[in-house]
Formats: C-alpha cells, structure tokens, sequence
C-alpha cells in the first residue's frame, strides 16, 4: 500500500488509482479528497488517508522487519475488517461515532509526561493514541497492537487511561474490574493508576447516578475533577472519515475526571494540584489545537 506510510508486496495499482490486493479487497483513492475506499465484492468502507497510514504503522509495528511478503498482503484485508467492525458497531452510520470519540492529543501527552500513561483501557486502531491499548475487538484489533478485553486483560503495575463507552452499564463493569485489580496491588504492594474520563452523571435521583458513584465513591479514587460542559473538548468520533486531519468538538455535558490508585501509586506518584491543572488546560478547547466544531463529539 503506498501512501500515508504504507508499503508492501503482494500490492498492485490500477490505472484508475485502484490497488488490488491479494486479499481481494481493493482500495481506491482519489474518489475523495484524502480520502481511500476499501472494497470486499460489494461491500466498500472509507477511512482517510491518514488513517490508513495509522493502521500500516500500527501492523507493521507488531511485525518482524522486513516485513514477511505474505503479510503485507494481508494488511488491506485486515484494514477493511477493523474499519467495518467499527462502522457495525456504529448500527452501520458513518455519522453515529459518539461512543468512539477520544481525548484531545494535549490529555495524552499531558497523562504520558504527569503519570507515564502509555496505554489505553478502551480503545481502537483508528482512534488509539498509543501502539498498545485495549479494544472491544480483539478478533479484528489484534493485528494492531490490541490486548484483547479490558475485562479480560490484567494490566502490568503503571498507569493507564480508561475512557469507556458513555453507557452506564459499561461504567459500572470497568468500576467493579478497577476495584479488584487496585484491591490485587494493594496485596503485592504494586503501583497501579487508572485515569477515567466518563459524564458527570452526578443529577440526583438520576438513571446513571449509581454508574457514577460506583468509580466517585471507590476507596481508591484520590482525585475527582469536573469540567464544565461547552468548555472542553473530545476529537471527534469520526476522526477517520475526515481526509484532512481531526476536529475537535464540544462537549454538551460536564465530564467527571477520577483518578483511582492503589497504595502505592498514591503515596509516590500522588496526583498533584499542578498535575490536575495541566490536565484541565489540556482538555480545554483553548489548548487542544482543532477547530471546535459546535456538534457533540462524545455525547452521551
């Protein structure tokens, strides 16, 4: 695949700009701007070139160099799953990624410099900001760095950043999960922290309160920010569909930032008032670096 960093044997390109992979899925650009169709029969998904470079990147990391002939030819199969498996879980509607937005960049950094996060508990190939994460699919996700189920994964002590789906019974899960894991390295002594990004569903008597206070009312959480809503800012959901670049949009409700940590990890690397600040400047729309769209990116 060339272009955006692809590169691989097995790969032919037509006059008409089409590349035919033994696969027998075909890609397609030009059709739009920085844009790429990638074709099964009569089944065809979009994603940009971009983020088409982000997923050759992503495979061939997890591969050994140079990269085998038969793998390369089956990097464009392996795209077009990844990319159909979300637009499925999407009810199949380009439109309808608001479970699937991110944090900003400046949050990863900010969380990477502050606490050495450098993974993520809910994520995919196409909106993951680092080479190893959790997914929800990891038949499809594994040939990109993914470890498979949060719920099934036991992280290694560090720091991790937990933006889940913005449904209640997901936050719930990830709560009772986190909770057992601080509860283990509690037991061996070891440094855990987990960064969660979820609504603020703090409205009394309100569906998605108890969701809520079970992550809030954990005897590990050391730290519980608000940021008001209109005032930060999540990279859109459809991030892959945009052939230049991201955007950032608004959020329309409060968004709760809970730092839970085991005993260790809050006795020597504690979460700072210094820390909290870069985070909320990170997260705020003055300092995310896009354009502010004024549509919700991660709405609930």
């Amino acid at each position: 695949v060339s272009g955006g960093g692809g590169g691989g044997g097995g790969v032919k390109r037509s006059r008409r700009g089409s590349v035919k992979a033994a696969s027998s899925v075909v890609l397609t650009r030009g059709l739009a701007p920085g844009m790429v169709r990638l074709a099964c029969g009569e089944t065809h998904v979009s994603v940009s070139e971009a983020h088409l470079g982000k997923l050759w990147a992503l495979y061939a990391r997890s591969r050994p160099s140079p990269m085998p002939p038969a793998a390369a030819e089956r990097f464009p199969e392996a795209a077009f799953c990844v990319v159909a498996r979300q637009l499925s879980l999407q009810g199949g509607h380009e439109g309808a990624g608001g479970m699937q937005a991110a944090c900003p960049p400046s949050v990863f950094e900010t969380l990477r410099q502050d606490l050495g996060v450098t993974r993520e508990l809910f994520a995919s190939p196409l909106n993951c900001a680092f080479p190893r994460f959790c997914s929800a699919s990891a038949d499809v996700d594994a040939d990109f760095g993914s470890a498979g189920s949060f719920f099934l994964h036991t992280p290694r002590p560090g720091a991790y950043l937990a933006n889940p789906p913005f449904d209640p019974a997901v936050v719930a899960a990830m709560a009772v999960r986190m909770e057992a894991l601080l509860e283990a390295s509690d037991l061996a002594g070891e440094r855990l922290t987990f960064v969660c990004v979820v609504p603020a569903w703090t409205k009394p008597r309100g569906p998605h309160l108890p969701a809520w206070q079970r992550l809030a009312g954990s005897p590990h959480t050391t730290c519980a920010l608000t940021l008001p809503r209109a005032q930060h800012a999540y990279v859109d959901g459809e991030q892959q569909l945009r052939g230049k670049g991201h955007a950032c949009g608004r959020s329309r409700h409060d968004t709760s930032l809970l730092v839970l940590q085991s005993a260790a990890a809050a006795r020597e690397v504690p979460f700072t008032e210094p820390m909290q600040a870069r985070l909320r400047r990170a997260f705020s729309l003055a300092n995310t670096g896009e354009h502010p769209l004024q549509k919700t990116a991660n709405g609930c």
